[in-house]
């Protein structure tokens, strides 16, 4: 068969041309087959089924490519697990950025503290002469470089003063500015916090004239100094809480070892103390009781909103557990005897350890007759001994009599079985059992390392 020349791309339907392009094809064609209708038809018709099939191709492919990204998504990401690739803290990072943040206003707050330190330092009652120390301690700033309030931004005259801060320096107005007491300023000097409140209407000569900037600061400082200090009540019951069910614990422990060893009939406790411990469990418990029910019913009846549903269920959630806690402690506590079983325990106990007294006395007494009759009969059966053993005292090791058992053979195994074998003659006859079976135990070995080597062989 003559091969067929097969053509593709862009061919015109007409002239078998190969234009490379659908639009070099389009427009030769509408120049040079233009005169024909209905080839132009048909052309028309197979350019539009070509187009509708890239068309569906394209969409076929976007279709394909977004389900195998979901398929690839869903089995990749959530069905595969992914190895923990390179990790780094950024632990250092956030300290840099929190510590220079913070080291902004605690900077600014500790230097309002050494300053008002210094400036209590050695006051002088004079108006004229503490002015003059407030501005050796703190440098004021010029006035005439400032014409209106930084805070109001009104502007200084003759009605309208400056006034200057004594912690910063600053420059303000009167009606911008504020008091701390002198007596204040000592307190947060001493570390305490007092519930007075510093305000505007505090005589100049018992206090210091500072902006506000400057007292804002003081103020967060106090706060946060309060709320350091600050125990709620909540917190105070159940620190309590937890120190009763501490020693609860503690007494439970100690009054279990002791009924243990008071129903056992033992005198090691006391069983007024026992009793005495267990009226103490039991006020511990009940105390334990008391705060539970207090701390689930916080919040609860003043019918108040300031309590949130978490708060609430954390509430009943500890007070479920005390009482859980009492429950199971209380109930897996033995109960004590009373006098008289206690009385007929201990004689119980007496009677049992002296039963046992003679029990072992008397199994001591048998064991030491059994012994001296054992002595008799070996010392009266001895004459009846081997020849091998006339000349071996009693208490002496035992050792076979190599003499008598001496074979020669070519190999050297088989003549030592043949002496182990004698050796094991002699020790039945000495009823030396032990060594029988030692010396059997080496005749097996030997035998399994002769039949070993005959096979090799």
């Amino acid at each position: 068969m003559a091969e067929i020349d097969m053509k593709e791309g862009f061919l015109c339907p007409i002239c078998k041309i190969d234009l490379k392009t659908m639009t070099k094809l389009h427009s030769h064609f509408h120049e040079e087959h233009s005169e024909d209708i209905d080839i132009k038809k048909i052309f028309k018709g197979v350019m539009g089924q070509a187009r509708k099939m890239i068309k569906q191709n394209n969409e076929g492919d976007d279709s394909f490519k977004s389900t195998n990204r979901k398929d690839l998504h869903n089995l990749e990401i959530y069905k595969t697990y992914q190895e923990i690739g390179v990790t780094r803290s950024h632990f250092e990072k956030f300290k840099e950025i929190r510590n220079r943040r913070l080291e902004g206003f605690s900077a600014e707050t500790n230097k309002l503290i050494i300053r008002l330190d210094k400036l209590l330092l050695n006051l002088p009652s004079d108006s004229n002469r503490r002015k003059l120390h407030e501005q050796t301690i703190v440098p004021w700033i010029n006035g005439e470089d400032v014409s209106r309030c930084p805070e109001c931004t009104k502007s200084f005259h003759l009605v309208r003063w400056q006034h200057h801060c004594r912690l910063c320096g600053g420059i303000m107005c009167r009606d911008c500015s504020c008091f701390l007491p002198i007596a204040k300023a000592e307190n947060i000097l001493s570390h305490t916090v007092q519930e007075n409140h510093i305000t505007k209407e505090t005589n100049y000569q018992d206090a210091f004239r500072i902006c506000q900037y400057c007292m804002n600061l003081l103020e967060s400082r106090e706060l946060m100094k309060a709320s350091r200090n600050c125990n709620p009540f909540i917190t105070q019951l159940y620190e309590q809480l937890r120190t009763y069910i501490k020693d609860l614990d503690k007494d439970a422990n100690m009054y279990q070892k002791m009924s243990l060893s008071l129903n056992e009939g033992k005198s090691t406790y006391n069983l007024f103390d026992a009793q005495e411990l267990w009226e103490k469990i039991m006020k511990l418990s009940e105390k334990i009781r008391l705060i539970s029910t207090k701390i689930a019913s916080l919040g609860v009846n003043n019918n108040s909103n300031e309590v949130s549903n978490k708060e609430l269920q954390l509430q009943r959630a500890v007070s479920s557990g005390a009482n859980g806690y009492i429950q199971s402690k209380i109930l897996s506590l033995p109960a004590l005897p009373s006098e008289e079983i206690y009385q007929k325990l201990q004689e119980n106990r007496r009677q049992k350890i002296q039963q046992e007294i003679k029990e072992q006395k008397s199994e001591e007494m048998t064991d030491a007759l059994l012994s001296s009759q054992i002595k008799t009969e070996y010392v009266h059966s001895k004459p009846t001994l081997s020849k091998f053993q006339k000349n071996i005292p009693v208490d002496e090791g035992w050792i076979p009599d190599a003499g008598s058992c001496v074979y020669h053979n070519d190999d050297p195994i088989l003549e030592q079985m043949n002496n182990i074998r004698n050796y094991i003659k002699q020790a039945r006859e000495a009823y030396k059992f032990d060594e029988v079976a030692s010396l059997e135990k080496n005749l097996r070995e030997l035998q399994e390392e002769y039949y070993r080597q005959q096979t090799i062989k």
